[in-house]
């Protein structure tokens, strides 16, 4: 078109060029129609190549215009392939998860078959092992009972032989002395006689083979040393068995001693236990208990995880049922002891609504407004081997619509999906235990459904509450324990140069009051030479647990302090002196 354009203006000049030479140079009438059939025949030339330009124009467009629906049509093609191939793929996924859930049913079932059989044989194996150790101490019992007679009879027909002999050779030698004493009276006397006759080669003489008082009197005195030391034999034979038959009687004494000890030691943990318990329920009255800030607590009919099943909360006992737990670190699951169980009155009740995104079968675990749950930042349907990093433990009071919670399947994890979360003005009887070491456990509301991960602690540790057990501590660490023969200084060089992690030095703590109490004084001085805040520290709530209550009264004990504790720690200033 800017050609056109162009030609046209040149055209124009040469036109307006050619009319002023016409006028001012006379030109004959054949110049001028000469000139006018040039310019006709010029502008028809003219319009021919604008029509043949924009028919290649049009045909240009044309193209382009089926190149461009050509790669329309290619483009949505490609497309629905890769949306076919999408489908098959969550197609092939989903068939693949499938599968995945029922093998973890079937394992599920297979390892509570196994548990139930275990339990059973466990079961079977205590009672044979019972009985045949009762057999055993009964037949060892009547064993020795029938010795020791069997021994009494024996000393006694010993000591009635011995006095049977002793008696006889008194006798004899009593008999044979008299007997002695009148042949050598009648041998002197007819010696005598023959003498005094003198009637020479007739006079009797004593035969030199007989014998003299004196060798009578030898071996009077041989046959009494020889019963002599008979006698000592039959004593030292007499006392040793005596002596064995006193170390058997003092044998069974001791472990007569030795089970009743045990049996005491039992009874004054149960006792002391009790004691502890009476102490941090000291606020009940009438069976029921005043609210504590920082409980957490279920409703008592929700179901926990045991070895046994699963059982209501509020049927568990201490140090006899053992429940499902999982390492909130490694991930790890194991089985662990109830070591404490707690009791309150909440005038509120939250109700949590779970439903599993595969059954589509849905619970309501009811707990009070602070216990918390472990919500997963996984995708619906994933699988979880070991810890889930990005999970975060919540209150049930800030529990959202479509939060994913744990559930526990062997060792491979899946979730459930929070539908739910409602506050109700109901006034609930709620229980929690302490789980030792691991401090987690598994709950649901029915036997259908799934049960889902939660933590026993809620009283989260506070830095501004933290306090310490001791008045003063020393450089050193103890003869026994992970950091055995080092100092304080070493542990802290360690962690800073990352041989140590916060994880390896942990700082056990007990709620007293509005008080958190710190028992690791030596890890705790530590992480602070290393420059850790408390709020990174690792620790471990171990509130309840009956043997670290204990070291605890016995520490602050020693250390006349209440159940405030001290603010801050002095090292002990003659601990340089003694190194």
């Amino acid at each position: 078109m800017e050609t056109l354009v162009v030609r046209h203006q040149i055209f124009v000049i040469i036109a307006v060029a050619l009319l002023t030479l016409s006028v001012l140079i006379p030109v004959n009438e054949t110049f001028a129609q000469r000139y006018n059939n040039n310019y006709q025949l010029m502008q028809q030339q003219q319009r021919q190549q604008q029509m043949m330009q924009q028919q290649r124009q049009a045909e240009a467009n044309r193209r382009a215009m089926e190149q461009q629906r050509r790669q329309q049509e290619q483009m949505r093609r490609e497309m629905q392939r890769q949306r076919q191939a999408a489908q098959q793929r969550q197609r092939q996924m989903q068939e693949q998860m499938r599968q995945r859930q029922q093998q973890a049913l079937l394992q599920r079932q297979r390892i509570v078959e196994r548990q139930k059989q275990s339990a059973l044989k466990r079961q079977q194996n205590q009672q044979t092992q019972r009985s045949q150790s009762q057999n055993a101490q009964r037949q060892q019992n009547q064993l020795q009972q029938r010795l020791a007679l069997q021994q009494q009879r024996k000393v006694k027909l010993r000591k009635d032989r011995l006095n049977r002999i002793k008696r006889e050779r008194d006798r004899k030698n009593k008999n044979q002395k008299k007997k002695s004493h009148a042949q050598t009276l009648a041998a002197l006397t007819a010696s005598q006689t023959l003498r005094q006759n003198n009637t020479g080669a007739n006079s009797y003489r004593p035969r030199a083979t007989s014998k003299t008082p004196s060798q009578f009197k030898k071996q009077f005195q041989a046959n009494q040393q020889k019963t002599r030391q008979l006698q000592q034999t039959l004593q030292l034979r007499k006392n040793v068995a005596l002596k064995l038959q006193k170390a058997k009687l003092a044998s069974a004494q001791l472990i007569r001693k030795a089970k009743l000890k045990a049996a005491k030691t039992a009874k004054n943990i149960s006792q002391k236990t009790k004691q502890l318990a009476q102490k941090r329920f000291s606020q009940c009255k009438g069976g029921e208990c005043k609210l504590r800030t920082g409980n957490c607590s279920f409703h008592g009919d929700t179901l926990v995880k045991t070895k046994d099943g699963y059982e209501p909360i509020k049927s568990l006992q201490v140090g006899e049922d053992w429940v499902w737990s999982r390492n909130e670190y490694t991930g790890e699951m194991d089985w662990k002891q109830v070591v404490a169980l707690f009791l309150n009155n909440y005038p509120e009740t939250v109700e949590v609504t779970v439903t599993n995104p595969e059954t589509s079968t849905s619970q309501i675990i009811r707990s009070n407004r602070i216990h918390e749950y472990y919500v997963s930042d996984g995708n619906e349907g994933d699988t979880t081997f070991g810890t889930n990093q990005n999970g975060v433990w919540t209150q049930a009071q800030s529990l959202q619509e479509n939060n994913l919670l744990i559930t526990s399947s062997g060792h491979v994890t899946y979730v459930e999906r929070v539908e739910r979360v409602e506050i109700l003005p109901q006034p609930m009887r709620a229980y929690n235990i302490t789980v030792d070491e691991l401090h987690t456990y598994f709950v649901k509301e029915n036997q259908i459904a799934s049960s889902v991960w939660v933590h026993n602690d809620c009283s989260k540790f506070s830095p501004d509450r933290a306090r310490f057990a001791q008045k003063y501590y020393s450089e050193e660490f103890g003869l026994t324990g992970k950091f055995r023969g080092k100092t304080i200084d070493q542990v802290a060089l360690m962690l800073k140069q990352g041989k140590l992690s916060l994880g390896d030095v942990k700082v056990d703590y007990i709620v007293r009051g509005k008080n958190q109490l710190l028992l690791n004084t030596r890890s705790a001085q530590a992480l602070k030479r290393a420059g850790i805040p408390m709020s990174k520290w690792v620790v471990v709530n171990k509130t309840g647990v009956s043997e670290v209550e204990r070291r605890l009264d016995n520490q602050l004990k020693r250390n006349r302090l209440t159940d405030k504790g001290v603010k801050k720690v002095k090292r002990k200033k003659y601990f340089e002196n003694k190194r």
